[in-house]
C-alpha cells in the first residue's frame, strides 16, 4: 500500500520543522589544535630537554688518606694514655705521654759535656795566647748552675797547673843556659889569660934569646920558657874549646826551649781541634736528645677520631715504631668509593662529573652533591661473597658543594649512591633509542 502526499487543506497551519543540528567543525578544530599543541610541545621538549645519562653505583664515604697509625720513634715506657676509643681529637692534641726520665738524664749529661767543651776551649785559647788568666764566655759565667761552676773551677786549676809546669820547664832550661853562659864566660876569661901569658912568655923568650947570643943566658932557660909557652897554648886551646862547648850548649838549650814551646802550641792546637769536634758532636747529640724529649708527648698528626687503642696501662713497654693507636681523619672524608657495573665502564673515565646522593639525608633538603671522578680501577674485581664483578671507582666531593649544604657532614662508612654523568643526551634520544636499537639488530643473521 502506497501513501501519497496530500497537500494540507486551506485554512490549516503547517506543522513546525525540526531545528538544524549544531556544526562539529569548531570542536574538531579545537581538538585538533590541542592535539597538535600537545604533540608539538612534546616534540619541542624531546628535542630541547637534556636528560644526561649516568652510570650508577652503590658506594660509601671513605677518607682519602685512610686511617693513620700513631707510633713512637724510639719506644719506651707508657706514662699516661689521654684519649679513649671513639674520641674526636684535634690536630696537635696530646694522645699519650711516654716516660721522660732517661731522656732528661741524657740531655743533662750532654749539656754538661757541652759546657765542659766550651770551658776547655776557653782555657786552651788562653794557653795558646799566653794570657795570664782564662776568660770564659758569658754563657758559662752568667748562670748560677753548680755544674758550670765546678767545670770552670776545674779548668782554672788545670790552666794554672799547666802554666806553672811550663814555667818550671822554661826556668829549668834558662837556668842551664845561665850555667853554660857562666862556664863559657870562665873559659873565655881563662882563654884570654892564657893568651896574655903566651905574650909575656914570648917577650921573655925574645929577651933570653938575645942574652944567650951574648953569653949571658943558657939554653936551659930558653927551653923552660918554651915549655911554659906550650902549656899556655894548650890551656888557651882547652879554654877556647870550653867556651865553644858552652856556646853550643846554650844554643841547644835555647832550641830546646823553642821546641818545647812549639810542642806545647802543637798540643794545644790538637786539643782545640779535638774539643771543637767533641763540641759539635755534643751539639748534635744534644739536639737529638732534645728531639727525643720533645716526642715524649705524642700528638695527633691531624684532626680525626681515635680508634683501635692497643696499649693502655701505664708502664707498658712500647717498642720502637710499634703502632699504639689509629686516627681516622675527619677532614679527609670527602671521597666516595663505589662499585660500577662492568657494562657501564666504557662511559666512566677519571675527570668525569659525578653526583652523590646521600640516603642518610632527606633528598628534598639535600638532593645531591657535586664532585669529580678521580680514580677508575684498571681491572674488574669479583666480590668473594656475591661473585659479582665490578670496577672500583673513587670520586671526590667538591668543597663548594659541601659549603652549599652546611648541614651535611660526611662520616667514614656513610652509604652513598654515585652517579657518574656520561655524554649529554636529549629526551628524544631516550624515546627513539628502542626503535633505533631494533632497527640496528633487525636485519642481522643469527
Amino acid at each position: 500500500m502506497s501513501r501519497a502526499l496530500v497537500p494540507a487543506a486551506p485554512g490549516r497551519r503547517a506543522a513546525a520543522a525540526p531545528p538544524p543540528l549544531p556544526s562539529l567543525w569548531p570542536n574538531m578544530l579545537a581538538a585538533g589544535l590541542a592535539i597538535a599543541l600537545g604533540f608539538g610541545g612534546l616534540a619541542l621538549w624531546g628535542f630541547t630537554a637534556r636528560l644526561d645519562s649516568a652510570s650508577v653505583g652503590p658506594g660509601t664515604v671513605v677518607v682519602d688518606t685512610r686511617r693513620k697509625s700513631v707510633t713512637h720513634l724510639e719506644g719506651g715506657l707508657l706514662r699516661e694514655m689521654r684519649v679513649r676509643d671513639g674520641e674526636e681529637v684535634s690536630a696537635g692534641q696530646v694522645l699519650f705521654v711516654m716516660e721522660d726520665k732517661r731522656a732528661r738524664v741524657e740531655l743533662g749529661q750532654l749539656e754538661a759535656r757541652r759546657l765542659g767543651q766550651l770551658a776547655r776551649l776557653a782555657r786552651l785559647g788562653a794557653e795558646q795566647s799566653g794570657a795570664s788568666g782564662v776568660r770564659f764566655p758569658p754563657e758559662l759565667t752568667a748562670g748560677g748552675d753548680g755544674t758550670a761552676e765546678a767545670i770552670l773551677s776545674n779548668e782554672v786549676r788545670l790552666f794554672e797547673s799547666r802554666r806553672d809546669m811550663q814555667r818550671r820547664v822554661v826556668e829549668s832550661l834558662e837556668a842551664q843556659i845561665a850555667t853554660q853562659a857562666a862556664e863559657g864566660a870562665a873559659s873565655s876569661a881563662q882563654r884570654r889569660a892564657a893568651e896574655a901569658g903566651e905574650v909575656l912568655v914570648r917577650e921573655q923568650m925574645a929577651a933570653i934569646s938575645k942574652l944567650a947570643t951574648q953569653g949571658f943566658a943558657t939554653r936551659a932557660q930558653i927551653a923552660e920558657l918554651e915549655a911554659r909557652l906550650s902549656v899556655l897554648a894548650g890551656n888557651r886551646g882547652e879554654h877556647a874549646a870550653g867556651e865553644a862547648r858552652a856556646r853550643q850548649a846554650m844554643a841547644g838549650l835555647q832550641a830546646e826551649i823553642a821546641r818545647a814551646e812549639m810542642a806545647r802550641q802543637s798540643d794545644i792546637a790538637d786539643q782545640i781541634q779535638s774539643a771543637r769536634i767533641e763540641l759539635n758532636a755534643s751539639l748534635d747529640q744534644q739536639r737529638a736528645a732534645a728531639d727525643t724529649l720533645s716526642r715524649v708527648e705524642v700528638r695527633a698528626p691531624e684532626a680525626g677520631i681515635v680508634a683501635d687503642i692497643r696499649i693502655r696501662a701505664p708502664g707498658t713497654v712500647i717498642g720502637a715504631g710499634m703502632p699504639v693507636l689509629d686516627i681516622v681523619p675527619v677532614n679527609d672524608a670527602r671521597v666516595i668509593e663505589a662499585r660500577i657495573n662492568p657494562r657501564d665502564i666504557d662511559a666512566v673515565h677519571p675527570g668525569s662529573p659525578v653526583r652523590v646522593r646521600l640516603p642518610s639525608y632527606n633528598t628534598r633538603e639535600v638532593p645531591y652533591l657535586e664532585g669529580t671522578l678521580t680514580y677508575v680501577a684498571p681491572d674488574q674485581t669479583v666480590d668473594e661473597k656475591t661473585s659479582l664483578a665490578f670496577y672500583l671507582v673513587r670520586a671526590e666531593v667538591a668543597p663548594a658543594s659541601l659549603e652549599a649544604h652546611p648541614t651535611v657532614k660526611l662520616y667514614p662508612g656513610m652509604p652513598a649512591d654515585l652517579l657518574v654523568l656520561n655524554r649529554p643526551r636529549l629526551a628524544i634520544d631516550y624515546l627513539l633509542s628502542p626503535l633505533t636499537d631494533s632497527v640496528n639488530t633487525a636485519f642481522r643473521e643469527e
